[in-house]
């Protein structure tokens, strides 16, 4: 299993999805969503306050996932492919390639391929987990080279929705505003000994 969320009896919390896939929230919740419009069944499931996924959907999106991260695919044909539904019952646009417009109209034809749900459930497990030191390495590089980071990419960078006020500290570093990027404030970085 994969370090982005642990399994326990009732599934993984959607809310760790994110983290397993290293991809935003909305992108879980499109992937959902297609599987849903395909197979009204595949939801997760609800529990107090949470919601899980459990056996057949975690195996559905971790083969999403590959196809989407790996193949390049289209959600909607990865959704496509790992509920097996066949090319000629796609809607066809009039250049003669599937139409994505109509993709909530679609009705899946069968179950995963229990091969490619194997593949996919491998290939996810085996995912190097984030690099911890990752953020460190980028900001002792920024503060290197002198670089002002706008509002936004900064507060990425540091895991926050917005940043206040004109200088913080966090993780060794200094951040002070030091001027304009564009329409944002700029930050200059340094390290702190």
């Amino acid at each position: 299993m994969c370090s982005g969320g642990v399994m326990t009896d009732i599934g993984v919390p959607v809310a760790d999805l994110p983290k397993r896939y290293n991809v935003a929230r909305s992108q879980v919740y499109s992937r959902l969503d297609a599987l849903k419009q395909r197979e009204p069944s595949l939801v997760p499931e609800k529990r107090g306050k949470k919601a899980y996924v459990s056996g057949q959907l975690l195996e559905l999106m971790d083969s999403l996932h590959v196809l989407i991260s790996q193949q390049g695919e289209t959600v909607a044909e990865a959704a496509d492919t790992v509920l097996n539904i066949p090319p000629q019952t796609r809607p066809m646009s009039p250049t003669g390639q599937p139409d994505r417009t109509q993709d909530s109209a679609m009705v899946p034809t069968g179950e995963i391929p229990s091969e490619l749900a194997l593949l996919a459930s491998a290939i996810a497990a085996n995912q190097p987990p984030p690099d911890p030191l990752a953020r460190y390495r980028q900001l002792e590089e920024i503060a290197a080279h002198g670089w002002e980071l706008p509002t936004s990419e900064l507060a990425h960078l540091l895991g926050l929705k917005t940043l206040s006020g004109s200088e913080l500290e966090r993780y060794g570093f200094r951040f002070v505003k030091v001027g304009k990027a564009g329409i944002e404030s700029a930050w200059k970085v340094e390290k702190l000994s």
